[in-house]
């Protein structure tokens, strides 16, 4: 059996206590050559970096450590510690067995074990233990720091720590300048700010202040105008919540912020001066809007809208099924299936309507509603405006009743005209032509009874001549005033119009018509017959046509007149605005008789009139 003296027993001891201590610690224990080279590491390195101890025996543990931290002050420290200045710590970024890094802080002791050269250091003994958690912990608190710095910049917001009731403590340099002021100034304002509010708001602030610092509210919320080192009146809010009491429970310690808000509450204002006259001017115009939000579905009218349907807001509750009750029944059907066409994305849509107010009363309205996109195109809600029309409406009766009045009146002197015309070409052709042939036969007699008298035969013959251009212009205006074929029927008529036509103007002119057309009454011929006379007439002093082809056709239960020529063209727009009272005359036959007006032409292109006059084919029209 092994003995040992006292003396090496005490150093046994005292190193299997230190061998215990140093392999049961948390942190890593590392032994190294004056080179650095590891020669001694505890367990713990398997736990900390992922390594056998004896995976980094002989390893340089600068091949471990981050690039990015093997410069200052890592290798400088271990310079020192190699140069005995005594103890350094250092922290750097350690690479662990799985590829990672770990933050490591590490105290390094230098070791003098050389009895001739004590002042030299043998060997280095280093305590490593794992900072990351600080790490991070210092960067997420840095970060944080920076961004509420960032955001108080941004934001012109201060900070104030506050001792009271003397007012006494931080306040962060933004707290001023919200304000105009600097830094230096911040203690002044801090004590001075009662001066500055703005006198409608005094009262409010005073109060509120009092209440706090008497500690019956604990929560300071305050908007109030402030005056600007410029002189102008700044909006600012101010948010403080007091944080320590003394023994009596009153407020020595509060804890706020001070933020410009000045834009936001004069755009508030802004909009609502602007939704003020919004309202007067959908009021002046009769127009009210709503929208609803596809994610909620929730519906906004305007109270425009309210006053249109005669509902209370405070009241109803907006949706398209009130709205729907308010419209009478008859028009419902359309408007419901208007609005789901409009729900399910496929367009705008516009919808008459009329609605019952809860007093009887009807309004007529218009509802023309659109679906909201996004920049993406997605439908992010549904958007509409009703317009009261009914004023409008009424108008527009009136006028129809006028029109048709006049229309009406219109008709009646035409017709009257009609049968004047007629009665004046029968009294022309009657009455004045028989005048004129017994003038002719009087002169002829007297031409014999004159015999060989040379000048009297002559000036007899120039009366013979005068009497005979004198019929011949009787016959045309009776002919103009009635033609006689109109007694015979419209293709008659039409028949000796082309064939006149013609013989005047040398145009080569055709007439198509149908054989057993539907009998028509005189008022309806007599139309029919002066809207083709006139197109005619234009032709002959506008077309520079070489050819115009008239149709009388019966199409089922419609007579079609249609008189079609080639000639230069025009805009029927431009030629109806300046005064074309031709065409207006057509077009107005056409509506007294119930019938459709078609014009149409272009620069070039020739024109084409025609009229659809309904029938009952085979029965005179009624």
């Amino acid at each position: 059996m092994l003995t040992m003296n006292p003396a090496e027993g005490r150093q046994h001891l005292s190193e299997t206590g230190f061998r215990l201590l140093v392999e049961r610690s948390r942190d890593l224990i590392c032994l190294h050559a004056p080179d650095g080279r590891y020669r001694y590491v505890s367990p713990s390195a398997s736990r900390l970096l992922g390594y056998a101890p004896e995976q980094l025996i002989d390893r340089d543990p600068f091949d471990f450590v981050h690039p990015q931290d093997l410069g200052e002050p890592v290798r400088s420290s271990h310079q020192r510690v190699l140069g005995g200045e005594g103890d350094q710590t250092a922290r750097y970024r350690f690479r662990h067995r799985d590829g990672h890094f770990v933050w490591l802080e590490t105290l390094a002791v230098p070791l003098f074990d050389d009895a001739s050269a004590p002042l030299r250091v043998t060997a280095l003994l280093t305590s490593s233990r794992d900072v990351s958690a600080q790490v991070a912990a210092a960067a997420l608190q840095a970060t944080s720091d920076e961004r509420l710095r960032l955001a108080l910049l941004a934001t012109d917001t201060g900070i104030c720590d506050v001792q009271l009731p003397g007012g006494t403590g931080y306040f962060s340099e933004g707290y001023a300048r919200v304000f105009g002021y600097g830094a230096e100034q911040v203690p002044v304002l801090a004590e001075g700010w009662q001066p500055l509010v703005h006198p409608e708001d005094l009262p409010q602030f005073l109060e509120t202040r009092r209440r706090m610092l008497s500690g019956l509210d604990d929560l300071y919320v305050q908007e109030v105008r402030r005056m600007h080192r410029n002189g102008r009146y700044l909006w600012s809010r101010v948010v403080a919540r007091v944080v320590e009491k003394d023994a009596n429970g009153q407020p020595s310690r509060l804890i706020g912020t001070l933020h410009d808000v000045d834009a936001r509450r004069r755009s508030e204002q802004a909009l609502r001066d602007g939704q003020c006259r919004l309202a007067q001017s959908q009021r002046l115009a009769g127009v009210g809007d709503w929208r609803t939000d596809v994610d909620d579905l929730s519906q906004r009218w305007s109270d425009e809208i309210y006053r249109i349907v005669g509902l209370d807001p405070a009241s109803t509750l907006p949706s398209f099924d009130t709205f729907l009750a308010c419209v009478h029944p008859d028009d419902r059907e359309a408007l419901r299936r208007a609005d789901e066409t409009l729900a399910r994305g496929q367009g705008d849509f516009e919808c008459d309507s009329r609605v019952i107010r809860p007093d009887g009363s009807l309004r007529h309205i218009v509802n023309r509603s659109s679906v909201l996109r996004d920049d993406s195109g997605r439908a992010r809600g549904l958007f509409g405006t009703v317009q009261d029309i009914t004023e409008r409406k009424q108008a527009e009766a009136a006028l129809r009743e006028a029109r048709d009045q006049v229309r009406e009146l219109s008709s009646h002197l035409e017709d009257e005209l009609d049968r004047e015309r007629k009665r004046i070409a029968l009294d022309v052709h009657d009455e004045l032509g028989q005048r004129l042939t017994a003038m002719k036969l009087q002169l002829e007699l007297l031409q014999l009874q004159l015999g060989g008298a040379g000048e009297a035969q002559r000036i007899g013959a120039q009366m013979r001549e005068l009497i005979e251009e004198t019929m011949e212009v009787t016959r045309n205006v009776a002919l103009n005033l009635r033609p006689p074929a109109l007694e015979l029927g419209l293709e008659a008529a039409l028949e000796w119009l082309v064939e006149d036509f013609g013989l005047r103007t040398e145009i080569d002119v055709s007439l198509e018509a149908d054989t057993g057309i539907a009998p028509l009454d005189d008022k309806q011929a007599i139309a029919l017959f002066r809207i083709a006379q006139e197109s005619l007439t234009n032709v002959a002093r506008h077309a520079r046509a070489s050819r115009v082809s008239m149709r009388l056709l019966q199409q089922g239960a419609w007579l079609a007149l249609s008189i079609e020529d080639d000639g230069i063209g025009f805009e029927p727009a431009l030629a109806q605005r300046s005064g074309h009272f031709g065409l207006l005359g057509m077009r107005e036959r056409a509506l007294r008789l119930g019938a459709d007006f078609d014009l149409r032409s272009q620069p070039g292109g020739g024109c084409t009139v025609g009229v659809r006059l309904a029938v009952a084919a085979g029965e005179p029209a009624r």
